[in-house]
């Protein structure tokens, strides 16, 4: 049995991340002056110095902010205005921007200065703008994890042996914040900014008179806030079980003067997750923000009814108390002067009640609705004012979301020697095996219909069911008494096998067969006791999983850059091809700005694929192992791997969409075009991401290891094991008419990156180090722009300053010291990141790069481990 339990950790929990930490802002096209002589750089050569010499660059900037709402709530006198403070949106008649502190005061926001062409500002007030991505970001989930394993042999005879083991695992894990969903004039339907009135009774008076004061004319103004206080930071919760059991019956027997080895086996399993969720209910909380006073304004519309008959009107003002109490059974019962009140109960109450039964829309508090006024409380949104059971209401509870996967696994094999050659025994093994899996997805009452921000999700139901039959063979073909000089053995493996694959499709599509003949052959070649030869061909096939085929369709934001804006038509393989291509549909290439670069947009689709077919890969791997015979302790391995990739299954968002459509000789007839629209402004509207058949995606690289192992004679033994990989190739094409990209030189794929691994044992001590490491790196694996923390604009309007696109090389240390109390007993202590190396090691452009790993987030770490056999 085992238990463990990691805390969680917030981004923002390591100070370094989230103060004064630097960002990359957009790109634009700037002419450049690297060496530094005070004139712009002439780099296309053609002796002129033009448009032509400009070249992408992007700055960074300490404490960026997402502008467009604060945290609390920024006010535009205009309800339905915009608030971007550097640009004059949202400004009231007294020049300045308004915006509220967590108690519901009101005070005066100045946000920083806004970098070129962004939604984005840097610095500012402290409730002004809101440091977005940060707030949003943990770096790990609280996890705690039960393990329990048993396991049971039984020999029924001499023969033959029965096997079980059981298995089960139960996973808890949160995330500690998530977005929480916002309100702000950029977007529509119920994300747009709050129309309020100037007598909300949750509006303080100092609030009152403060927007009188500025300018305030109307009786109105818009409110724009990020939402996360509503949904205790969007915290969501997941609980994982698995479970599974093997039977295995083996033996061995004799038959044709040879023995036999058998097995036969069934293993069973299946996982259930379940997912806690929290959204708000779009009616319920623009029916809670209507807060209003129940005073004799309110009485007095009751008491009228129908202003246009005078035969409906109720007696006096405490009938009309009596008809608002009665409207809606318990909810209003117990209501009385003084009291705040959701608007739609005295709406219900007057006979005024409209927009019932229908989809909200966020546009003015004009859509109350019966079904979701039901209990309804007051929603105070000036600050972090909100009452519990007001932010009960509007989120309507936990929503529970659940899926299961079940599997079932037969196997039989049997396997012995054909005949004897010279050098050896020919072995083979033969075998089928059949494997049966059923999933589920069933999404909680509040993702299945539209009453949540969250996007639609549908219940999906499949499975599959495979067929497999396999041989493999070993031949020896020389061997070391055969006296053949420069081979000391040789001996040759291969192994084919038929898969077939039947998917069972949700309700709405077809059911599907698909099928393969994959093969493997290895040879190793021992040319004498120091050195050793080896080399492997291998095919593979793998069909779509019911996620990558079925999933069903739901609304995303998506966001990307697209390749006709003007900051990146100049990219690209192929720029001069995608910058015609923009130009042929009408595109401005020098001055148009995308939206979808700038920020989001909410018509985004995302789904699966039922038109996927099986990737197919085809490898090969040749190496040479050297153990000098004059050097004890000593190995060495070099081995080169080619993997190439033929219908690969990935994951295409907008961003590869849109470049391969603009970067294609088959514009606009690449199939990839028809994946986004765009308006006749030309700006996305509406985009899909899903995955698809890319045209091949190749990789290759060389792998070294060193190992040796050498004695200190009374002061123990030193082992040194150091490993290196070099990529050489990381190639994707999306499809067959777009140009290859390569993505070797990156952060994610470094040139060279290794590990060395140096031990010593001591009696019962074991000191070991690891250091992990990889080489500097590309910023933009095309080399196409330029990056800087540190700039000066010349007189000529070039940019000079530390340009670069290269981030320096990583080294990580880590140490574990463990010492044995006794034979079954020990204490190990651990130390990760040793040298507790930060983000910002190499600089503060690799660190707005997000050149660092998990590493640098949490810092130098330490555990402590008590192991004991019993």
């Amino acid at each position: 049995m085992e238990y463990t339990r990691d805390d969680g950790l917030l981004q923002c929990d390591q100070d370094f991340l989230c103060n004064n930490n630097i960002g990359f802002d957009n790109a634009s096209n700037r002419l450049v002056d690297r060496d530094g002589d005070g004139v712009a750089d002439d780099l296309n050569g053609d002796g002129v110095i033009d448009a032509n010499d400009s070249t992408s660059l992007t700055l960074a900037y300490e404490e960026l902010r997402l502008a467009l709402f604060t945290p609390y709530g920024s006010v535009t006198p205009n309800a339905a205005g915009r608030f971007l403070a550097p640009f004059g949106l949202g400004a009231f008649p007294d020049g300045n921007f308004y915006a509220f502190n967590p108690d519901g005061s009101l005070g005066t926001c100045e946000q920083g200065p806004s970098q070129t062409r962004s939604i984005l500002t840097r610095g500012g007030d402290e409730f002004c703008g809101t440091d977005f991505f940060d707030t949003v970001t943990q770096i790990r989930s609280p996890t705690s994890r039960y393990n329990t394993y048993a396991s049971f042999r039984f020999d029924i005879t001499d023969n033959i042996t029965f096997k079980q083991d059981f298995i089960y695992s139960n996973t808890k894990g949160s995330e500690l914040v998530n977005q929480g969903g916002f309100q702000t004039g950029f977007f529509g339907g119920t994300s747009a900014a709050i129309t309020l009135n100037m007598n909300n009774p949750f509006l303080s008076e100092q609030a009152r008179t403060t927007l009188r004061d500025a300018g305030l004319e109307g009786d109105t103004f818009g409110l724009h806030r990020f939402n996360n206080d509503l949904l205790g930071s969007g915290a969501n919760a997941n609980e994982t079980q698995v479970w599974r059991v093997s039977n295995i019956l083996e033996g061995v027997f004799e038959a044709f003067d040879r023995e036999f080895y058998w097995d036969v086996s069934v293993v069973h399993g299946r996982s259930d997750i379940l997912v806690e969720t929290t959204g708000i209910v779009d009616g319920r909380f623009l029916n809670a923000v209507d807060a209003r006073l129940v005073d004799d304004a309110m009485l007095e519309q009751i008491r009228l009814q129908d202003p246009d008959n005078a035969d409906d009107d109720l007696a006096d003002l405490n009938a009309a108390l009596g008809v608002l109490q009665g409207s809606n059974g318990g909810s209003t019962a117990n209501i009385s002067r003084g009291d705040t009140i959701c608007g739609a109960y005295a709406d219900l109450a007057a006979g005024t009640l409209t927009g019932f039964n229908e989809r909200a829309t966020g546009s003015g508090l004009v859509d109350e609705d019966i079904p979701f006024l039901d209990g309804c409380v007051p929603l105070n949104l000036f600050g972090s004012q909100a009452s519990p059971e007001a932010l009960d209401f509007i989120t309507g509870g936990t929503q529970l979301a659940s899926s299961n996967n079940l599997q079932t696994v037969w196997t039989a094999n049997i396997g012995s020697y054909l005949f004897e050659l010279p050098a050896g025994y020919v072995d083979f093994v033969i075998g089928t095996e059949r494997r049966i899996e059923k999933g589920e997805y069933n999404p909680s009452v509040g993702l299945r219909v539209p009453i949540t921000r969250s996007s639609v999700s549908r219940p999906v139901k499949g499975g599959f069911d495979t067929e497999e039959y396999y041989a493999e063979i070993a031949v020896p073909i020389i061997s070391d008494d055969m006296g053949i000089p420069f081979v000391q053995s040789l001996e040759f493996s291969g192994a084919y096998r038929y898969q077939e694959f039947n998917t069972q499709a949700p309700r709405g599509y077809d059911d599907r067969t698909t099928d393969a003949d994959v093969y493997q052959a290895s040879l190793k070649w021992q040319v004498n006791e120091d050195l050793g030869l080896r080399g492997t061909y291998a095919t593979a096939f793998r069909n779509p999983s019911i996620q990558e085929l079925f999933q069903p369709a739901s609304q995303s934001f998506i966001l990307g850059d697209d390749p006709c804006d003007s900051r990146t038509v100049g990219l690209g393989p192929n720029p001069e091809v995608r910058r015609a291509n923009c130009e042929s549909i009408g595109i401005d290439t020098d001055t148009f700005i995308s939206n979808i670069q700038d920020g989001t947009i909410s018509g985004g689709v995302v789904s699966g694929n039922p038109g996927l077919e099986p990737e197919t890969n085809k490898s090969y791997s040749a190496g040479v192992i050297y153990t000098p015979s004059y050097v004890e302790g000593l190995e060495i391995a070099i081995d080169y791997y080619n993997l190439e990739i033929e219908d690969s299954i990935a994951d295409v968002d907008f961003e590869i969409q849109a470049a391969t459509c603009f970067d294609s000789n088959n514009f606009p007839n690449e199939a990839a075009c028809d994946s986004f629209v765009r308006d006749e402004n030309n700006q996305v509207i509406s985009a899909t991401n899903q995955p698809a058949n890319v045209a091949l995606s190749t990789f290759e690289s060389v792998t070294a290891r060193v190992f040796y192992e050498f004695s200190l004679a009374d002061m123990g033994d030193i082992s040194i094991d150091a490993f290196t990989q070099h990529n050489i190739t990381n190639e994707f094409q999306a499809t067959p008419a777009s140009e290859v990209t390569e993505d070797v030189g990156d952060f994610a794929d470094p040139d060279w990156l290794g590990t060395v691994d140096t031990t010593w044992t001591y009696g019962d001590w074991l000191v070991s180090h690891r250091m992990r490491w990889q080489t500097s790196v590309l910023i933009d694996p095309l080399d196409q722009r330029l990056y800087a923390s540190s700039w000066e604009v010349q007189e000529d309007g070039s940019y000079s300053g530390n340009l670069t696109n290269k981030s320096g090389s990583r080294f990580i240390n880590d140490l574990s010291v463990r010492y044995t109390v006794t034979e079954n007993t020990s204490v190990q202590l651990n130390i990760l990141n040793m040298l507790d190396r930060k983000p910002d090691a190499n600089g503060s452009i690799a660190e707005a790069a997000g050149h660092y790993g998990v590493d640098e987030r949490l810092g130098r770490r330490f555990s402590v481990r008590f192991n004991s056999k019993f």
